[in-house]
């Protein structure tokens, strides 16, 4: 997973734990690890529209990306959110 976003530099993320929604068939996440940024992916199966064109598509993603702060113990924890569709 490369996650490029404005103002920052390119990220790359190495895929670490995949699991499946226990009571949403269809649901699922995975963590994806990287040298500057931990990765939360949560994709849904829901209709979504992105907002620019008629185009619906069948799934939902929410990426929850966490980066460590120098003057925080907590970081910060930024959410990308937007549609998507399924490939083979």
């Amino acid at each position: 997973l490369s996650l490029i976003a404005l103002g920052l530099p390119k990220i790359e993320f190495e895929r670490r734990i995949e699991t499946k929604s226990r009571n949403l068939p269809g649901n699922f996440g995975v963590s994806y690890q990287g040298e500057a940024a931990t990765a939360s992916l949560i994709i849904s199966r829901r209709r979504c529209s992105d907002g620019m064109t008629e185009r619906q598509f069948g799934y939902a993603a929410d990426l929850l990306v966490s980066f460590p702060a120098e003057n925080s113990i907590f970081g910060e924890l930024v959410q990308y959110s937007g549609c998507c569709s399924l490939a083979p």
